[in-house]
């Protein structure tokens, strides 16, 4: 697979705590950034889940335009609480996964890329991880609980990834893939839109 990261260095230890390699490919530049491209290998995909959600927890910390988004949201989200009598964490998760859905194109790729969550913004498209790893990140920059899941087929195959958001003493699927609703799993959505793709197979 492959990764564009706004720090080589700390990307790399990140794959490295996961008993991963990297390689520099070289350098992209994606809205006047400059990004490091490198090829990433890991064991399997249950270490790439675990990788992506530590660097989504990166992107949390370091990324200009995910805190910059996360700070919009939260905003908005307060005045909807009140709006629709729900938490603040609950209106929080239901406007990210909305804007991030509705705001980021799928697209399918040869290459498996894990871009940054500013690259993803950037960009306006990205495939299963990058939009995962994006509300990840958003959830965890104002304190709500979020990660990224994997998503399994029916022989055990890891085959997709979504996020999930956490408020009222549970987690809700935030797919963004398609046009799922607020805490509808992934295969659930894909079977009522009639969707067969590589990554959603039955």
């Amino acid at each position: 697979m492959r990764a564009e990261a706004p720090s080589g260095q700390r990307f790399a230890a990140l794959v490295a705590a996961r008993g991963g390699a990297v390689d520099y490919v070289g350098e992209t530049d994606v809205g006047g950034a400059s990004y490091a491209v490198i090829d990433v290998r890991v064991r399997d995909n249950e270490d790439a889940i675990r990788l992506l959600n530590d660097l989504a927890e990166d992107d949390a910390r370091y990324g200009v335009k995910v805190r910059r988004l996360a700070g919009s949201l939260l905003a908005y989200a307060q005045r909807l609480a009140v709006a629709i009598d729900v938490e603040d964490a609950e209106a929080y998760a239901r406007t990210a996964h909305r804007l991030v859905r509705d705001g980021i194109v799928f697209v399918l790729e040869k290459t498996q890329t894990f871009r940054s969550g500013d690259v993803t913004l950037a960009l306006g498209r990205g495939n299963c991880v990058n939009t995962a790893r994006l509300l990840a990140a958003l959830g965890q920059v104002v304190g709500v609980g979020a990660r990224v899941m994997a998503v399994k087929d029916a022989s055990g195959a890891i085959t997709h990834a979504a996020a999930q958001m956490q408020h009222g003493g549970r987690w809700h699927w935030v797919e963004a893939t398609m046009a799922a609703e607020y805490d509808e799993e992934p295969y659930a959505a894909a079977r009522r839109l009639g969707i067969i793709r590589d990554d959603i197979a039955f």
